[in-house]
């Protein structure tokens, strides 16, 4: 794993598989073919000093897990520099035709085509046996989208039908009234497994390649990935696919790879998200 200097700015295509630079709780992929500068002489003193407390924090490794060597200096400050440099790139299309609550819906096809638009992807459903099945580590996502509406960006979260009636609950409040939801059904094949009211179509595949088209930036908040052979899997290594539980919303991530549309950031507290 190759570090990435802080104070380095990339002006030259650059390859993400050879550019990646992690820690525990977090992941960042320049996108090919993109210029990105993270100089932190944009943001105040006091913002870094509080970047630096949570880091502090965040790098820990409270429950043991032998993290600590993961941990890249200057990688969470990085993060920060992006947001806070975030402009758009691309001009908005037409909303993605998944499900979700209709005033979340009214408020994203009125915002303005000329915001950064954040896409957020969350959503562990890990508690296979519990309704919803999501775990509770996911709901940062929502105070993340909180910050990038108050930056003035667009935010999107991005999660499966099963873990909705959580977000939703949520975002209920005021303040939350303009960040979008967008929630799309489980991939399994067997409708008896699945806990999604509705079937995967190509229609929801070409939804996430219009989400990565518009994407300014991809946060990916305790979000379950694929392993080595295309499952996501729990600590415990129940196979959340076989559940029922889990669409392919990882898809938006290759997609925005291969495009370079869009960077991409991953927040994690486990090493088996997004793995």
């Amino acid at each position: 794993l190759q570090s990435i200097n802080t104070t380095t700015a990339f002006t030259k295509p650059v390859n993400s598989h050879n550019f990646l630079h992690r820690c525990h709780r977090k992941t960042i992929l320049p996108p090919r073919h993109t210029t990105i500068t993270t100089t932190m002489t944009s943001l105040p003193p006091s913002i870094i000093t509080s970047i630096t407390k949570i880091d502090d924090l965040i790098t820990t490794d409270a429950g043991g897990r032998g993290m600590k060597h993961l941990v890249v200096p200057g990688d969470l400050h990085a993060s920060a520099e992006i947001l806070a440099r975030l402009k758009p790139r691309h001009t908005s299309s037409s909303s993605p035709s998944s499900k979700s609550s209709s005033s979340k819906d009214d408020s994203a096809s009125s915002s303005s085509n000329n915001k950064p638009r954040v896409i957020i992807l969350t959503g562990f459903p890990c508690c296979t046996t519990h309704i919803p099945p999501m775990e509770t580590d996911g709901l940062a996502s929502v105070a993340i989208a909180r910050a990038v509406v108050k930056m003035g960006y667009d935010a999107v979260l991005v999660t499966e039908e099963c873990n909705g009636p959580v977000f939703e609950a949520a975002v209920e409040e005021e303040e939350y009234s303009s960040v979008r939801l967008s929630f799309y059904p489980s991939s399994s094949t067997s409708s008896k497994s699945s806990m999604s009211s509705s079937k995967w179509t190509k229609d929801n595949e070409e939804d996430l390649k219009q989400l990565a088209n518009d994407a300014d930036l991809i946060i990916a908040c305790e979000r379950a990935g694929p392993a080595a052979d295309g499952n996501c899997y729990t600590m415990r290594g129940i196979n959340m696919n076989e559940k029922g539980l889990i669409a392919p919303l990882h898809d938006i991530v290759t997609h925005a790879r291969s495009s370079s549309s869009s960077s991409v950031d991953n927040i994690n507290s486990n090493n088996n998200n997004n793995n």
